[in-house]
């Protein structure tokens, strides 16, 4: 399987909308996901962009994603009204083109570890699992999967390529401004097909509202060929 990690951008924050920074080295053809939490308003993607997911209590999360083109897509996030938190990592196949297979975000936790509902996967298609918290202090830790990534997720590492049945994370922190938001994201190969089990997290300080995302991509059948599973 080809896939690889091109970089994570910069956490950006701001009061009422967040324009996160493309990861260096991005080209046409990469595969961009943002990762946004905020308090107040109804946050808004930019144009272009898919909305997987969208919830929340007091936090609330956006995750989204885009195929990127030539040039820069936009990037800000808007609507909001308290604060916003966002931030971008890009992916590459060598494939010609990637689907969309398929996403769950978890219902509001206070206690930790914090779970989602998987979905059925194929062995090779890219997990990713994003963690969003409202605290003031605290550390995401641990992305794992129960049963086709099952290795957690240790140190934060941004260059290892995503590995099949092991967690890579790569973005762990938090802003300050306003109200607190924090974010955590991890991605790994599923080593297997079939259901995927709950994914899982673990969060410092889980009591400011944490929510954990998970989402799957899968490379083009071929030199030309892609699909979407609904």
């Amino acid at each position: 399987m080809t896939w690889s990690i091109v970089g994570v951008g910069s956490g950006v924050d701001g009061t009422g909308s967040t324009t996160p920074t493309e990861p260096a080295g991005v080209q046409q053809g990469d595969l961009l996901v943002a990762v946004v939490a905020y308090e107040g308003g109804t946050l808004s993607a930019p144009s272009g962009w898919t909305v997987l997911q969208h919830g929340g209590d007091t936090l609330k999360t956006m995750i989204a994603y885009i195929k990127r083109e030539a040039s820069a897509p936009s990037l800000t996030f808007s609507g909001a009204t308290n604060v916003t938190y966002g931030v971008i990592v890009a992916y590459r196949t060598n494939k010609s083109n990637f689907s969309y297979v398929n996403s769950a975000l978890g219902s509001l936790f206070t206690t930790s570890p914090i779970s989602v509902s998987g979905f059925s996967v194929q062995q090779g298609d890219l997990l990713i699992a994003a963690g969003s918290n409202g605290a003031s202090t605290g550390n995401f830790s641990s992305f794992d999967n129960a049963t086709v990534a099952t290795v957690s997720s240790g140190a934060t590492d941004t260059s290892t390529d995503p590995t099949s049945n092991t967690w890579i994370e790569r973005f762990d922190s938090r802003t300050t401004l306003l109200n607190d938001a924090g974010i955590g994201i991890a991605d790994a190969l599923a080593a297997s097909s079939g259901a995927s089990g709950d994914f899982s997290v673990s969060h410092g300080t889980p009591g400011g509202d944490t929510y954990l995302c998970a989402m799957a991509f899968r490379e083009a059948l071929g030199s030309s060929q892609a699909f979407i599973i609904g």
